[in-house]
């Protein structure tokens, strides 16, 4: 069962923000984009990994600490062991390497580089895929709020033909059949006017998902002094 009694448009998303803006927000709040950029970031540092390898040395350091001490084993006056006294020693290894005398570092930065513009290619098609989302449930909100507006407009002058019909039927002047096909026109306004009612909220909830479902302040406009009043028709 409906939480509501009558079926009203839902603006998720407030009719003045434009299409840049929207835009815009998606570039911003799609979870997609934000992988690509870090692949592209990581693309980067890989490369300039590779650029500086065969210039950065390989460093090992050794630590070694402990006791040492000695003895005779000819006087026995003495311990046989003794003079203890503590000893450090620091060990420092640096060596560079070059793979395949250099051959293979270039085939390394060209690698590198390859996978830094596949990242690149690979965020173009994510942006188009994601503004071609953007713009079309735009177009879709934009289609069903201008049917909403003519559907709205279209309801009360099929109304007043009904009961002007009517009346002819009463007076004997007009036929049945002008009534009723009278009635079937107006059955069908309204018909039209819900339709385009759940057409633009669907298109609104398609917009917020193309959005990136951004917090409601990124979202918050004026509330527009025009716009459609709260449909009459029970959705029952």
């Amino acid at each position: 069962h409906p939480a509501e009694e009558r079926l009203v448009p839902f603006s998720v998303v407030p009719d003045p923000v434009p299409l840049p803006e929207l835009l815009a927000i998606a570039l911003m709040q799609r979870p997609e984009l934000a992988e690509r950029r870090v692949a592209i970031r990581q693309a980067f540092l890989e490369l300039s990994a590779a650029k500086v390898l065969p210039f950065s040395p390989n460093v090992i350091v050794g630590l070694s600490a402990g006791s040492f001490g000695g003895g005779s084993n000819i006087v026995t006056t003495e311990p046989r062991f003794g003079s203890f006294s503590s000893r450090e020693d620091i060990d420092v290894v640096a060596y560079w390497t070059a793979q395949n005398m250099g051959v293979g570092n270039v085939a390394l930065i060209r690698l590198a580089a390859s996978h830094t513009r596949s990242a690149k290619l690979e965020q173009l098609e994510v942006l188009n895929r994601v503004r071609s989302e953007v713009a079309h449930a735009f177009v879709r909100k934009q289609t069903f709020y201008d049917k909403m507006l003519l559907a709205e407009k279209a309801m009360p002058v099929g109304v007043r033909a009904l009961a002007l019909d009517f009346q002819r039927v009463k007076g004997g002047v007009g036929l049945p059949i002008e009534l009723l096909d009278s009635f079937r026109l107006t059955n069908q306004a309204r018909f039209d006017y819900l339709d385009a009612i759940v057409g633009y909220n669907q298109a609104q909830l398609d917009l917020y998902v193309a959005l990136g479902q951004p917090p409601a302040d990124v979202l918050a406009r004026p509330v527009p002094t025009t716009g459609v009043r709260p449909s009459t028709i029970d959705k029952k």
